[in-house]
């Protein structure tokens, strides 16, 4: 009997072994993929990319009829807005707008903004699913592929983009979904601002 419970705790060792080693590995293999994706974003020359461009233009396009987007779209904003006021950044908040609803104006006195858009959508109810995504981006006026004999085409360059994602009691959902875009639109403006001032 000993000797089985011996085996027993062998086992389990053994196990537990097998545990650790898979739970390194995955760990490894997320801090690689985040280093990947931190080297990624880390390579953007973000002075070249605001090249051109005169202030930033925020505003947020919600697909939901829901008070709490209007709420997260307020907050986000007006954190962004006085952070780059404060880094002397020219910026403008274009507001709070309806999924398929008129676009946002160009901001006064902003010729070429880098535009930052908040997307919101959400479930209605006490209990809610609730996702928010953010995008930077240039918008250009005739591009062309290189080589190609099409005429120019108008779009815009995303040049950075990140999103949270969240489901459960609204009151809780909606403070933690806008503390996290909080956290992920500080790391753009911290970028922004350091481009800013490369510009000179």
């Amino acid at each position: 009997l000993a000797g089985t419970g011996d085996r027993g705790r062998g086992g389990a060792h053994l196990a537990g072994g097998l545990v650790g080693m898979r739970a390194a590995l995955a760990a490894i293999f997320a801090f690689a993929a985040l280093m990947v994706a931190t080297s990624s974003r880390a390579e953007t020359d973000w002075t070249r990319q605001l090249a051109g461009l005169d202030g930033v233009a925020i505003a947020c396009v919600s697909s939901t009829g829901e008070t709490y987007a209007e709420r997260i779209c307020d907050k986000l904003s007006e954190n962004a807005r006085k952070a780059l006021e404060i880094a002397g950044v020219p910026v403008a908040v274009a507001g709070y707008f309806r999924e398929g609803g008129p676009s946002p104006d160009k901001p006064e006195g902003i010729a070429k903004p880098l535009q930052i858009t908040i997307f919101l959508r959400g479930t209605p109810g006490g209990n809610a699913a609730i996702l928010v995504r953010g995008r930077a981006s240039i918008a250009y006026g005739a591009a062309v592929e290189a080589g190609s004999d099409e005429a120019g085409r108008s779009g815009d360059l995303v040049i950075w983009e990140e999103s949270s994602v969240g489901s459960g009691p609204v009151k809780q959902l909606e403070a933690a979904i806008a503390n996290a875009m909080t956290d992920k639109l500080a790391g753009l403006i911290a970028y922004v601002v350091k481009g800013w001032a490369g510009k000179g």
